[in-house]
């Protein structure tokens, strides 16, 4: 009870804050091996474009892989996490982080994962911002990411790390590994 979703018959999805605003994860974790969870209220493949509005505060693993998403997402300012591959494989061109948010920001590994985005936004007056690894790799078609001098960290150890997953040591934190 974190969100509601509205999905027009132009393929607009609209993500509303209801309750604590956090939309929930989109996978299970069990024995450190990630499963994907079913059953959303709409057709991932509708979605063309999409509004998360004031209030949201988080966007859980996995919950926003929409193939057919295009244009720009705005993050609202009240948003304070982004889930591992949130946003994976979307072909957006543009991705902003509005500005006006009060607390700090934790971008889990992949959350931007082999997006097909040309420019990236964050948001400069956070009081801080926490980007971990992997967290835009693949992206092959960015142009232009801006950040900020209010990021605090780039981290290559994350919190999937007591979830048993194993990564090895780069040296590096790989934040954007194979990106153009």
């Amino acid at each position: 009870g974190g969100v509601s979703w509205t999905l027009d018959d132009a393929g607009k999805l609209t993500v509303s804050p209801n309750g604590d605003g956090s939309w929930p994860e989109a996978v299970i974790y069990e024995n450190g091996t990630a499963s994907a969870i079913g059953g959303y209220p709409y057709d991932v493949k509708a979605v063309k474009s999409l509004v998360i509005e004031e209030g949201v505060t988080s966007i859980g693993s996995f919950t926003a892989k929409f193939p057919n998403l295009t244009g720009e997402v705005v993050i609202p300012s009240t948003v304070t996490y982004i889930g591992q591959e949130a946003f994976q494989n979307c072909p957006i061109t543009k991705l902003t982080f509005a500005e006006g948010g009060t607390e700090k920001l934790c971008i889990a590994p992949g959350a931007f994962k082999s997006l097909q985005v040309k420019e990236i936004v964050f948001p400069a007056d956070r009081p801080e911002i926490h980007i971990h690894c992997w967290a835009m790799c693949d992206n092959t078609t960015l142009e232009s990411v801006i950040f900020p001098a209010n990021i605090t960290t780039f981290s290559k150890w994350t919190h999937v790390e007591y979830c048993g997953m194993d990564y090895v040591d780069d040296g590096g934190s790989s934040i954007l590994a194979r990106a153009k």
